[in-house]
């Protein structure tokens, strides 16, 4: 059995939850801009755009856990069907960048919020946009 790990962002305070599934993210109301999640499956997109979020960013890079993990195409296409804006921006946990950082920020300050960003376990999302909040890189 996984468990899955969300973190949400709300007025400068960290919350963090914990849901075991099998297959599946729990993912939380949208309280804020940003809230972070575990890996999501193409069928749970539909009800993200209903909880009200606009926007995705998956930092994953495809195929990391193998052929068991949904693609960036599949999450992309249903999000598209969704009305979300989708954005892949995988990156290497434990390796990012500060020209990642920046360049995540440039994105991630031209979609709508709010916006749910995933990768396998929230972490890497997590410490991908508080690097950018640090740095002051964020509107």
């Amino acid at each position: 059995m996984r468990h899955l790990i969300w973190i949400m962002i709300t007025t400068g305070i960290l919350s963090i939850g914990c849901s075991s599934t099998e297959s599946t993210a729990t993912i939380p109301q949208p309280t804020s801009t940003a809230v972070f999640s575990a890996q999501i499956s193409p069928d749970q997109v539909s009800d993200i755009a209903k909880q009200g979020f606009r926007s995705v960013i998956n930092n994953r890079p495809d195929f990391e856990e193998g052929d068991s993990q949904p693609t960036s195409a599949a999450i992309g296409a249903a999000a598209q069907a969704a009305g979300l804006q989708y954005l892949h921006y995988p990156v290497v946990s434990g390796n990012i960048t500060p020209a990642e950082v920046e360049a995540f920020a440039r994105h991630y300050n031209t979609l709508p919020k709010p916006v749910l960003m995933f990768c396998r376990s929230g972490g890497r999302a997590n410490s991908l946009y508080q690097m950018a909040q640090a740095r002051n890189l964020l509107k």
